[in-house]
């Protein structure tokens, strides 16, 4: 329902029973930037956006959140910035605190951080029989980098087991969100081309 409906609907009320309704006052937001060291502790806040009645309120809230620090693609502790909504309610006090921030898997997407590369031995007979073209699957990665449980996702079914043992020798550097190795899922393409 529109607020403004939902004001007059208020004020009517308050006239019929005798009382003045509250105003109605939408939660407000305030993004803060935290700088953190390669701890985690915060260097630096700066606002990035919101009321300017609220920002002493919401630096203080910022200050007051307990944040993870970040790691490099070998795991070590690293400085970052985070971007934190602070929301306040309508009597101006912080209600809810959310953090925002990307994880750090490297410099470049996935396939940056595969370290082992096997090429598939494409059979001779494939190539007679002029198949080629792309074979998609989907590699569920552990904490060390190896693949796991392999899953085709399209290709030629006479390419996918050729595609599958190579890919399954395949070796990615660890993914690390807050310092600590994850599991992450990826999309490995192999491409058969006839010369």
């Amino acid at each position: 329902m529109n607020p403004r409906r939902i004001h007059l609907l208020l004020l009517l009320l308050g006239l019929v029973y005798g009382c003045e309704p509250a105003p109605v006052i939408a939660p407000q937001k305030v993004i803060v930037q935290a700088d953190l060291d390669a701890e985690g502790r915060v260097t630096k806040l700066s606002v990035v956006e919101g009321d300017r009645r609220l920002h002493k309120a919401a630096l203080g809230a910022a200050a007051g959140v307990r944040y993870k620090r970040d790691c490099d693609d070998s795991g070590q502790p690293v400085t970052a910035s985070r971007n934190v909504v602070i929301w306040f309610g309508r009597d101006g006090k912080p209600f809810k605190t959310e953090g925002q921030y990307a994880i750090r898997v490297g410099n470049g997407p996935q396939a940056s951080k595969l370290r082992r590369h096997v090429r598939p031995e494409y059979p001779r007979s494939l190539k007679k029989a002029g198949i080629q073209g792309l074979v998609l699957i989907r590699v569920p990665i552990d904490k060390g980098g190896n693949p796991t449980a392999l899953e085709p996702v399209r290709g030629h079914p006479q390419l996918i087991p050729v595609a599958l043992a190579a890919v399954q020798k395949w070796k990615w550097a660890p993914t690390y969100v807050g310092c600590e190795p994850v599991p992450v899922v990826v999309v490995a393409t192999v491409n058969f081309v006839i010369p």
